[in-house]
């Protein structure tokens, strides 16, 4: 992308804050979830959100598509799936 090595180190921190944001909102939302519902369900739906997020990744990357916004949004996705595995 063209960055310094201090850019790229913002932008992997920024990645990693991505990827935490949803842990530390949605970790209450996790509890209700796994007290209202089947706990294997919920793990299933959320490893198949990370199967996507992995399935898109690579699509992407083959086809050289894959951009910072639509990284972001997938980091985020996999911390959103992560609380709920």
């Amino acid at each position: 992308y063209g960055m310094s090595i201090r850019e790229a180190a913002l932008q992997l921190g920024l990645l990693g804050l991505a990827q935490f944001v949803p842990l530390a909102i949605l970790t209450p939302v996790a509890g209700w979830v796994a007290d209202r519902f089947e706990r294997r369900t919920v793990a299933r739906i959320a490893n198949a959100v990370d199967l996507t997020v992995a399935l898109a990744l690579g699509w992407l990357t083959h086809n050289d598509a894959l951009t910072l916004p639509i990284l972001f949004l997938f980091a985020a996705l996999h911390g959103v799936a992560r609380v709920f595995v």
